[in-house]
């Protein structure tokens, strides 16, 4: 019986200090630009043909509190996690089926004329649990395209980078990958910043 009440102590211990050590130190900013600092937790956004439930964030004050905020995005417009950044994002599709979010959040990985982010998502089905890492490009917050496949979704992206001939070119001419487009949205981003001197 002892050993059986160690084990069941070991394992409450256990999944608290994995929760605990979950949070990351951060801070988030409410729509009216209030900043507030503390510990963060971000919550993917999930699918589902019962609805879909955008990305969301968990917050504790300090590590060591015991109870946690969960903070939806219409009560946040950003956070950062450690170094990582997350914004809002609007009116995206991940999935043809069932993957719609009018909002959600994404982590922001380049920012300039052309911003580059990735929202990441899950679906579950009665068999297991789909996992969606989702390429984002925007210019600014009235449009967002999401990037799931580059063969099926030219013409979109050729219209995107009209404004640098030379970069819609490289998109006409090369095969290319969902992992050549960060570097396609950089050149993009030093191109402009030219244009403009």
């Amino acid at each position: 019986m002892k050993k059986i009440l160690l084990v069941v102590l070991l394992s409450i211990a256990s999944i608290i200090t994995q929760a605990q050590e979950s949070f990351k130190k951060g801070h988030y900013y409410t729509h009216e630009g209030i900043k507030v600092e503390g510990f963060l937790r971000c919550l993917d956004a999930r699918m589902s043909i019962l609805g879909n439930v955008p990305a969301s964030i968990k917050f504790k004050e300090s590590l060591s509190s015991y109870k946690s905020k969960h903070l939806k995005i219409d009560q946040v417009s950003s956070f950062v996690i450690e170094k990582d950044t997350f914004a809002t994002i609007g009116a995206i599709s991940v999935s043809p089926t069932w993957g719609n979010f009018p909002k959600s959040f994404a982590q922001i990985y380049i920012t300039g004329p052309m911003n580059m982010g990735v929202h990441r998502s899950s679906s579950t089905s009665n068999v297991a649990v789909s996992y969606y890492t989702t390429l984002i490009l925007f210019k600014d917050s009235s449009a967002y395209l999401a990037v799931t496949n580059i063969k099926k979704q030219k013409v979109e992206l050729l219209k995107l980078f009209q404004d640098v001939p030379f970069v819609q070119s490289k998109l006409i001419n090369m095969e290319m990958q969902l992992e050549d487009l960060p570097n396609l949205v950089i050149e993009y981003n030093t191109l402009i910043a030219k244009k403009d001197l």
